[in-house]
């Protein structure tokens, strides 16, 4: 099972923040990002200008926690010497980026907004992100490539290392931001077509048929392992059958551009919605062999439904037990929908949210410890968050520890 190299999509990779002369269209009209030595090292000295006929087509992307999807424009970049005319003076290199709905005049881009431009291994092509200052999307870019100096106003430059392997968090990091990664595995795709056929099975099903197929890992002896490795799995092997289905329908071509995009429509929202299926059906497995009592979407006031309750409604609504009574929300991915688990169950007073969210932005784990909100990230994230951060942030089994311990204390 293995998405890849991160080598394999971008060979090296230069960041900064952008300045408002960069990406104020009031503060300078060039369409330039001011140059450096280290930038240099991946370009050289050799100009690629498009007006020549030689520049790097461009792929843009915007990154903000308050859009669902990536805002994406096609481009170019331009690299070209500034003082060629002026042989007298010390050449001047400069990159240019045509304008764009991400950044330049009608863009989206601003000053203080984090930088990455990552080139392809002939430098012929590049992709431009761009995350919004203090969002989730630019500490997670950051966290993918592995960027420390993140705040400096000139660009620093690395390769990408042969050692970066895609996993899931970074295949999902790498989606989020509009690169989707291939999943391939021709003797997973056989067992699965030999299951299954060419047919989607349930959620419910697949994930069982996952789990079957890691009988070494146990939840009862390692929570946070098992969610991640049956989250890793399942996803994987998902993509695999999907390459398939989706290569088959293609086959079959459409009759019109309406049958194509309501194809194209069914394949974004399966994928969206079956791994928050996923999630939570391996959540509610490592929940029951562990020995919790809990109820999937028990209802509840103003007809609210929480993924899990712990043990129950009936508990929930008896004042003497409602005390005892734990609510946790499941979400894949949070952005702003981390807010949706506040407004279910009143009577409990702090809520949980389990999620497999990375590098969460310290601005909204602020607000969640402000609305008292219990951030649940399986144990593998958690080098995703700085050490401060860390020990406000329980792992599964410190949450079923807590539910357990509830849960002795109810006669059930």
């Amino acid at each position: 099972m293995k998405y890849g190299q991160l080598s394999s999509l971008f060979k090296s990779f230069a960041w900064k923040q952008l300045t408002a002369v960069e990406a104020d269209a009031t503060a300078s009209n060039g369409h330039e990002l001011n140059s450096s030595s280290r930038l240099r090292e991946i370009l050289g000295t050799t100009a690629r200008e498009q007006k020549k006929g030689a520049g790097i087509a461009t792929q843009f992307h915007y990154l903000s926690d308050s859009d669902e999807e990536p805002l994406e424009a096609t481009g170019f970049l331009s690299w070209y010497d500034s003082r060629k005319a002026n042989p007298k003076r010390s050449a001047e290199w400069r990159l240019y980026y045509s304008d764009n709905s991400v950044i330049g005049q009608e863009g989206r881009a601003v000053a203080g907004d984090f930088l990455v431009i990552a080139f392809s291994a002939d430098n012929e092509t590049a992709t431009v992100f761009i995350a919004e200052a203090g969002s989730t999307s630019e500490r997670q870019l950051q966290w993918l490539f592995g960027i420390s100096d993140s705040e400096q106003l000139k660009f620093g430059m690395a390769d990408v290392g042969e050692e970066q392997m895609i996993d899931l968090t970074r295949a999902k990091i790498l989606e989020a931001a509009g690169i989707i990664v291939p999943a391939e595995d021709d003797s997973l795709l056989e067992k699965i077509l030999k299951k299954f056929g060419s047919e989607f099975p349930t959620t419910a099903v697949f994930g069982k048929f996952v789990r079957g197929n890691l009988t070494k890992i146990r939840a009862e002896d390692d929570a946070d392992l098992a969610l991640t490795e049956w989250m890793e799995r399942e996803e994987f092997a998902f993509r695999v059958l999907e390459k398939h289905i989706v290569e088959e329908r293609l086959k079959r071509g459409f009759k019109d551009v309406d049958d194509f995009v309501k194809c194209s429509l069914s394949v974004h929202n399966r994928r969206k919605s079956r791994a928050g299926h996923a999630f939570e059906n391996h959540l509610a497995e490592v929940f029951r062999v562990n020995g919790l009592v809990f109820e999937r979407t028990a209802k509840l006031e103003n007809k609210a439904k929480p993924d899990f309750l712990f043990p129950g409604a009936t508990q929930y609504f008896d004042d003497e037990l409602v005390g005892l009574v734990t609510l946790l929300g499941a979400k894949t991915t949070c952005k702003d929908r981390w807010r949706q688990v506040l407004a279910e169950g009143p009577r409990v007073k702090k809520k949980h949210l389990v999620t497999l969210e990375a590098a969460i932005s310290s601005n909204q784990l602020s607000e969640m410890r402000q609305h008292k909100l219990q951030l649940v990230v399986p144990a593998a994230l958690h080098p995703t968050y700085s050490a401060s951060e860390r020990g406000g942030i329980w792992d599964l089994a410190t949450f079923i520890e807590s539910v357990q311990s509830k849960q002795s204390k109810v006669a059930i």
